[in-house]
């Protein structure tokens, strides 16, 4: 962004540096909430996975020994998928992040390029 900015005219400094903040803005909201739909998504899923390895019974428990037992259940199968999921989730940022560092890795800095001739003078 940086390089960007540098390269406008001093009068438009203003107007880019704004331009540059509402964009990123932007793009780290639509991250996030991409990243968040993926995660809620994820977690239905592996809930609705994991309840099926639940005990069956032929009747919903009615004494509070079982009602709290099976609660007990729930909030294991919960912890187990927020953690499932949040683990997924930032494996998928860990790869997008290394991706852009290999991508990164390609950028030319500005003003670097030699000029035609240069090559040839050298020998």
């Amino acid at each position: 962004m940086t390089a960007g900015l540098a390269a406008l005219p001093a009068t438009k400094t203003n107007q880019g540096s704004a331009l540059s903040n509402v964009a990123r803005q932007t793009s780290a909201a639509l991250g996030l909430a991409v990243l968040n739909a993926l995660s809620t998504g994820q977690q239905a899923q592996l809930l609705a996975d994991r309840s099926a390895l639940l005990p069956a019974a032929d009747a919903p428990p009615s004494d509070a020994e079982g009602i709290r037992r099976l609660y007990g259940h729930y909030r294991e199968l919960a912890a187990q998928v927020l953690a499932t999921s949040y683990a997924n989730v930032f494996l998928v940022i860990a790869v997008i992040t290394g991706a852009g560092a290999l991508l990164a890795l390609f950028l030319r800095k500005p003003g670097v390029e030699a000029a035609p001739g240069a090559a040839a003078s050298m020998h």
